[in-house]
Order: C-alpha cells, then sequence, then structure tokens
C-alpha cells in the first residue's frame, strides 16, 4: 500500500493544504462532500451554505478545495486492492500524507472521514467495469426520393445509418462461422437522419474527441489509472 500511496501527486496535496486557512471543525465537510462528488451528487446547495457559514463570498474557491479533496481521496482508494478496516492502513495513509507535506489537522479530518466511507469507496470502485457495449462498424447509404404526388412539397435527401455494436457482456450468442467457432454477438441499430442532424453528429464526436485529448481529460485518466 506504502509504495502506491508515494505515487500520489504532491500537487493534489498542496491544493487540500489551502484549506488549512478554514476552521478545523469544517474540514470533516470539505472531505465529506469530496466524497459525494465523486458519486456524482449535486452538492452545490450544499456548498453555498457551508460558504454561508465560513464568511466565504468565493464559492468557486470552496468547490475547488472540495475537488482537490475528490482527486486526493481516489488516489488513497486506488492504491488498495480492497479498502478494509484495518486501522494498520489508516495510520499508514497518516504517514504518508504528512511527509508529502500535508497539514496535521487536515491528515487527521481526512482519515477520519476516509475511514467512515471505506464501503462507498468500495463500491465505487466495483462500479467501475467496461461498458456493456462497444463500437465495431458504421455504415451509411443516401437515399434521395425522386418523384412525390404532392408535388409542393420539396424533395430532401435523406441518410440511412446501421451502427454496429459488440455485446461485451461474456456470453456467446448468434450464428457460427464456417468452421463452427461462434461469431461476434453483435447488435446493430438502423437510423434515420436529414443532413443537419448528420452535421450535428459530427459535431458532437468532434467535440468529444477535443475532449479526449484535452488537458482535463488526461488529469482525470491519471487519476483512475
Amino acid at each position: 500500500m506504502s509504495r502506491q500511496l508515494l505515487a500520489i501527486d504532491r500537487a493534489i496535496v498542496e491544493q487540500c493544504n489551502l484549506a488549512a486557512g478554514v476552521a478545523a471543525s469544517e474540514h470533516g465537510k470539505l472531505v465529506s462532500f469530496g466524497i459525494d462528488l465523486l458519486e456524482g451528487k449535486d452538492i452545490s446547495n450544499q456548498l453555498v451554505e457551508l460558504a454561508q457559514t465560513l464568511g466565504i463570498s468565493n464559492v468557486k474557491k470552496l468547490s475547488g478545495l472540495v475537488t482537490s479533496f475528490s482527486a486526493l481521496t481516489w488516489e488513497c482508494a486506488k492504491a488498495t486492492n480492497n479498502i478494509n478496516n484495518s486501522s494498520r492502513d489508516t495510520t499508514l495513509l497518516a504517514t504518508i500524507l504528512v511527509q508529502l507535506g500535508m497539514d496535521e489537522t487536515l491528515v487527521g479530518s481526512f482519515c477520519k472521514e476516509f475511514n467512515l466511507a471505506r464501503r462507498r469507496l468500495n463500491i465505487l470502485k466495483g462500479n467501475l467495469s467496461l461498458s456493456v457495449l462497444s463500437y465495431r462498424d458504421l455504415q451509411w447509404r443516401l437515399d434521395i426520393e425522386l418523384s412525390k404526388r404532392a408535388l409542393l412539397v420539396t424533395t430532401e435527401p435523406t441518410y440511412q445509418l446501421r451502427l454496429d455494436l459488440i455485446k461485451n457482456d461474456g456470453k456467446v450468442t448468434g450464428s457460427s462461422d464456417q468452421e463452427g467457432s461462434p461469431t461476434e454477438n453483435i447488435a446493430s441499430y438502423n437510423l434515420q437522419c436529414d443532413y443537419a442532424n448528420l452535421k450535428n453528429i459530427q459535431n458532437e464526436l468532434q467535440k468529444a474527441i477535443d475532449a479526449y485529448t484535452g488537458v482535463h481529460s488526461q488529469r482525470i485518466t491519471r487519476y483512475i489509472a
């Protein structure tokens, strides 16, 4: 465990240390909100209430602290194959965080909340599984209506798309090839759209590519990996 935890990005610890200026009694809430963020919960209202309690006008600054604790929690959770109830793990975690320069008061609050959230973190780790479906192929065809009884209606071309996805559920179904080996379990979806919607699909896919190659995506990938 210690060898993995030592790989924690020191910049995350430095960001968490900014919470040292917040009242010590509220450190636990920051960590707890960070865990809620990992679970995909909406904590915007709680952040506003906490900011009012602490007299902080900049809610974004408080949100940044919560995000830092969320990243740190996930780094620590990844470092164990199974987050158990061993007090030795918590003691070792505290020692390593202090070595990385984290404020001791923050370390105490963080380890306490981390210990209370062991079951939730185990569930989060268990939910990190591959998608049931994965992309295989996309085929398209352009259809143009040559004639129509209603002459007042303008003929517009439409695109027929067939999206082939592979089911990754571990079950082999369907036909077999000539050698008797089972073929891939493929699900096909037929779609019809006009040029505007096809262009929108292209734009959305391009946005996905840009997001995948962006700095934020690379940072998240490093946290999860």
